[in-house]
């Protein structure tokens, strides 16, 4: 069913579609922020658990078996800080986008000031966007406010364009020339229709904005949300894993590692060295306790992971707020 509307409700329809579809924006930033809060809680959880733990079993042995779990806690916090970085960008990009069409429509208007006649342009000041700063953090409500005022813009100039069709409708009443005016009312008409094409122009960039917004929006939530749950299950599963729990290898994967193809395990050590480039070099750290063959090819050099030196003393590695996203 096609709905038919005159001009000024097209326009009122137009808006507050604009105004609904934006609170919907703000509440799915609601939900990433609520989401997040929860994840970084049990983060915080996770710390606290690990230098209890190290705290009561600072034995070597036990501190390398709590090294599993460090590292779990590590792989949370750096995932953690990625989808931190993207959220912070994502809400970066929002404020941009809203500040540079509001400042592209304030252009025109102050352009075309004699024609258009409309003095306030601004209902607050904003934060100047920074170009070189795309992590900077703008607040909700400044956000929220350069959007309403875009708004406020556009029903400004959609006004004008009421004034102007119902002086151009005057010309007649007024001066009863009949059509000798016709080509002044048919220029004065291309000059409305202009001007609402203008209109329509920015509210189509706004609704670009919520829509694509609201597209990163959806899949930062999607991936807050999965990040919780595997968080969640991996932290609530109870299973203790022995060699019982390794399942057989497949024979499809092994045979495509058999004898015919490579002759043995020591021509395949030699293919994989004669194929390794001739500018690498190996860093084997000196307390290794393999030694280093003779035929080993030199790689480029491997950034090491700290050991537990500090550990084999049998003091234990208690964790710092540092390690926490804040």
């Amino acid at each position: 069913m096609v709905c038919i509307y005159t001009m000024d409700e097209t326009h009122i329809v137009n808006i507050n579609k604009l105004k609904h579809n934006f609170q919907s924006l703000l509440k799915l930033q609601k939900n990433i922020t609520e989401v997040r809060t929860t994840a970084h809680k049990k983060l915080q959880e996770c710390k606290q658990v690990y230098n209890d733990l190290s705290k009561k079993n600072n034995k070597k042995v036990l501190l390398f078996c709590l090294d599993a779990f460090f590292f779990q806690y590590k792989t949370f916090t750096l995932e953690m800080e990625h989808l931190d970085k993207f959220r912070a960008l994502l809400n970066n990009r929002v404020y941009c986008d809203y500040y540079k069409l509001n400042q592209l429509i304030v252009e025109f208007i102050t352009k075309n000031k004699a024609e258009l006649d409309i003095e306030e342009t601004e209902t607050k000041s904003f934060p100047i966007y920074k170009e070189l700063e795309p992590f900077q953090q703008y607040k909700p409500e400044d956000i929220r406010d350069i959007h309403n005022n875009i708004l406020f813009l556009l029903n400004n100039l959609y006004n004008k364009c009421q004034e102007k069709y119902r002086e151009r409708d005057s010309y007649n009443e007024k001066h009863q020339v009949g059509f000798t005016i016709s080509n002044l009312i048919n220029t004065l008409t291309y000059e409305i229709n202009i001007l609402l094409q203008q209109i329509r122009l920015y509210i189509d960039y706004l609704a670009f904005f919520h829509i694509s917004q609201k597209k990163q929006m959806k899949r930062l939530s999607m991936k807050f949300s999965e990040f919780y749950d595997d968080m969640e299950a991996n932290l609530q599963c109870t299973v203790t894993y022995t060699i019982d729990d390794i399942e057989e290898v497949d024979d499809t994967l092994s045979s495509t590692y058999d004898d015919k193809e490579f002759n043995g395990v020591e021509n395949v050590h030699q293919w994989d060295c004669n194929n390794m480039p001739f500018d690498v070099a190996l860093d084997v750290p000196t307390n290794t306790p393999i030694q280093t063959p003779v035929n080993t090819p030199v790689v480029g050099p491997v950034k090491q992971i700290e050991d537990n030196d500090e550990k084999s003393t049998n003091s234990t590695a208690i964790l710092d707020d540092t390690d926490v996203i804040s």
